[in-house]
């Protein structure tokens, strides 16, 4: 059991899958470590996306 949260490109929405089934969580982990290193965003990209979701947070206070 586990869960894969990533979010869209778009709108940096939040994309949240609980998943139980061992077997299509494997198979997914697998998928997504084949996957182009370019398709993921950077360490810096992923700074400020993170920084940005606390601001919007914040700001929901």
């Amino acid at each position: 059991m586990g869960y894969i949260m990533f979010s869209t490109p778009q709108d940096h929405r939040l994309i949240y899958l609980d998943i139980e089934e061992p077997g299509l969580l494997y198979t997914f982990w697998d998928f997504c470590e084949t996957l182009d290193d370019a398709l993921f965003y950077t360490t810096t990209e992923a700074i400020e996306i993170l920084r940005d979701l606390i601001e919007q947070y914040k700001e929901l206070r």
